[in-house]
């Protein structure tokens, strides 16, 4: 009975992140797993279901459970583990000098139970109380929110930045304030998105890039002397949840912006209260179109339906294995249907011809059809729209019908893809940077990640969290003594054609308006078993 009870409420909560799996007509259609069979699958094919030889991934828990926010260094990392929608009140942050390793509560839990953070000895272990608060010493409280008074002028950004297909170089990225005479008021900021369920090793990874910016900043003695204080909320996917969340970080933690919010299912629901209480959003995983219409939107990298644009273009100017493509593309999550319905429009603007456009269930054990109309429309390379494990099995049945053709994709949408899935030779057409580890902007990232959050896998969605980082560090830099949205808001109005190192395309972002679209950039990356992960160092622009 517990064991059954226990697949249920993953069941459930895999439902809510991931798709509206139309388990009614299983039986009808006869080729569908059922859920446990999906999640089942998916856990192993990332290596963190029963047998599995890989660690689970970052931020990959199931509901019901405790996990701990990051692994903190000796120091504050300054992250609160409040991740989860419990009834109990939010943990709170650590202090400076207290320990960054609270724990967190998933989805659906009543409250965060009591757990040991890992690197306890650099002080508290974070435990939280039945009540929901976090045993660590606690920080000033942040002073109030949203539209306040400016105080101060936030410094100027650097120039432009170079386009271009460009395999480095741009400009520098900021670089932390010196010494503090005295700690000022905390600046707190908020991750709130789907960080666990199936799409936790796809989106989790993000956050804990905010999460090691956070604990690296501290260490440097913060913001213009200001401790950063990162909140971290996992909606599950529900619509309802995130605004609930997303209100909380505001009105009870204080959050005066959001810095990688990876919530493609919920993060719609938020934009009104966002654009109403002039918060920023900075930075997300490329699959939320609010984010690149609204004014306190902020994204970092060609976003929304510029991911896909990017797909095509890095096989025309990249791949270059024809001209003939076919799509195949996911039923389920909302974002799927722009993959189909602009795929033709971004093939012919590439100069590319598509000779099939299809779609599939990712509850599909096989896909045989699909393959072979792609094949029989003699498609020279694959575009799938879908996550990882349902890519793998995708291209299973394309071999096995002879179709053996390069597949591209999105950073987002293959991010969690590691040797050993069956994806050996892949492209994705990334918005940040995230390789070669010898790029400066690179090296410091994983410096910051292999201190401060270990055993995080190098994938898109953490590269996009630790530049979205870097974009909230240059916008406050200048940070008043009293914390406000407003002043953040002024300071990202000032960057102006900034690509931060080369990390990712020029940024402009002007006051009050949506963010410019143009140029749009991606960097084509490969995925290389036998090199143990991505590669590639091209960046392409139009």
């Amino acid at each position: 009975m517990k064991t059954r009870a226990r697949r249920s409420r993953r069941q459930r909560v895999a439902m809510a992140v991931v798709l509206a799996v139309m388990t009614a007509g299983a039986s009808a259609c006869g080729n569908r797993l059922d859920q446990g069979r999906l999640q089942a699958e998916a856990a192993r094919e990332n290596g963190s279901g029963p047998g599995a030889g890989a660690q689970s991934p970052p931020g990959a828990t199931g509901a019901g459970t405790a996990t701990t926010a990051a692994s903190p260094a000796p120091g504050d990392t300054g992250v609160t583990g409040a991740v989860g929608a419990s009834p109990a009140p939010a943990a709170s942050a650590a202090a400076p000098g207290g320990s960054g390793g609270a724990t967190a509560a998933a989805p659906g839990s009543p409250s965060p139970r009591s757990a040991n953070a890992a690197g306890s000895a650099a002080g508290s272990t974070g435990s939280v109380t039945p009540s929901g608060k976090n045993s660590a010493s606690q920080a000033p409280a942040a002073a109030p929110t949203g539209g306040g008074a400016k105080a101060g002028s936030p410094g100027a950004a650097a120039g432009p930045g170079p386009g271009g297909a460009v395999p480095g170089g741009g400009q520098a990225a900021p670089v932390p304030a010196g010494s503090c005479s005295g700690a000022k008021a905390p600046i707190v900021i908020g991750s709130v998105g789907e960080y666990s369920g199936l799409l936790g090793p796809i989106l989790a990874p993000g956050s804990k890039s905010v999460q090691a910016w956070v604990a690296a900043t501290n260490a440097k003695g913060g913001l213009n002397c200001h401790p950063v204080k990162l909140v971290v909320y996992d909606t599950g996917g529900d619509p309802a949840r995130n605004q609930a969340l997303t209100q909380r970080a505001v009105e009870q933690d204080h959050a005066i912006a959001f810095v990688y919010n990876g919530a493609p299912l919920s993060g719609q629901a938020s934009a009104d209260y966002l654009h109403q209480r002039r918060i920023p959003v900075i930075g997300e995983e490329g699959a939320q179109p609010w984010v690149c219409y609204d004014p306190m939107g902020f994204p970092v990298m060609s976003s929304c339906d510029e991911g896909i644009q990017g797909i095509y273009q890095m096989l025309a100017k990249v791949v270059r294995a024809g001209d003939k493509v076919a799509a195949i593309t996911c039923n389920e999550v909302p974002f799927c249907v722009a993959y189909h319905n602009l795929a033709d429009k971004y093939a012919t603007e590439a100069g590319l011809k598509l000779v099939y456009n299809g779609t599939i269930s990712m509850t599909q054990p096989d896909y045989t059809s699909a393959c072979l109309e792609a094949k029989n429309a003699g498609a020279k390379m694959l575009v799938l729209g879908m996550e990882n494990t349902s890519a793998a099995r995708v291209r299973r049945s394309c071999k096995s019908v002879g179709l053996d053709v390069p597949i591209a994709s999105t950073g987002t949408a293959f991010s969690a893809v590691k040797p050993g899935d069956g994806l050996d030779g892949v492209w994705e057409a990334s918005g940040v940077r995230i390789t070669p580890p010898s790029h400066p902007g690179v090296a410091e990232w994983l410096a910051a990640m292999k201190q401060f959050v270990p055993n995080t896998p190098v994938q898109p969605t953490g590269g996009m969290g630790w530049v979205a980082s870097k974009v909230f560090e240059l916008a406050a830099r200048n940070m008043p003594d009293t914390p406000t949205s407003e002043a953040v808001l002024e300071g990202l109005w000032t960057i102006k054609g900034n690509d931060m190192g080369g990390m990712t395309k020029p940024l402009t972002y002007v006051k009050d308006q949506p963010t410019s679209r143009t140029p749009g950039c991606w960097y084509a990356v490969q995925m290389n078993d036998s090199k143990g992960g991505w590669t590639g160092d091209l960046r392409f622009c139009i």
